[in-house]
């Protein structure tokens, strides 16, 4: 957490050497589908994120994104605060690619089957985005987990206790940016 604050600080000094002109906000809609075992494939469209974004160079951006997710409101196996950090870097107008870590604060709630573990998953995310106009940008992009991919523990029949891995996550946002 010490690393974010330090990165948020950097951009923050950035953004006033660099000037308004070139930042940016916005929010998005990001639906998800999630790989994971105990999970049965399925889409989550229940995922919000605030955008700002901070041109750096040209054609290079910085990007973060606080938002929330929930795979489903009945099981609540994958739901908490997420937080991106990525780079952007526009190669192709309107095309760009994207890479960076995205936090994920798991804090869902379990059964008497099931124990959501109530942690932080880090991913490394790699997409690429659109700009369909000045305000409007559409992306996708694969989300990886990078250590520890546990997100829940499961009790068998026979009373023995399994972990439950996230495999990926795939992710199609829909967002809407302001130049401030």
């Amino acid at each position: 957490m010490y690393r974010i604050k330090i990165f948020l600080v950097i951009c923050f000094i950035l953004s006033q050497k660099i000037g308004l002109s070139q930042t940016y906000m916005g929010f998005e809609v990001r639906p998800f589908f999630i790989s994971a075992e105990g999970i049965n494939p399925q889409i989550s469209p229940y995922t919000f994120s605030l955008l700002g974004r901070q041109e750096i160079g040209s054609g290079i951006s910085i990007s973060i994104r606080p938002g929330f997710s929930i795979l489903n409101f009945n099981s609540k196996q994958y739901t908490g605060y997420d937080i991106s950090i990525l780079c952007q870097y526009l190669y192709n107008k309107p095309a760009y690619i994207y890479s960076g870590l995205n936090f994920h604060n798991n804090s869902g709630s379990g059964n008497q089957l099931r124990t959501v573990i109530q942690k932080i998953i880090t991913y490394y995310a790699i997409g690429i985005g659109f700009e369909l106009s000045s305000v409007i940008n559409v992306e996708t992009g694969l989300y990886v987990p990078i250590a520890n991919k546990v997100y829940s523990i499961v009790r068998n029949s026979n009373n023995t206790l399994r972990e439950m891995e996230i495999d990926f996550l795939f992710k199609f946002g829909v967002g809407l940016e302001f130049r401030l």
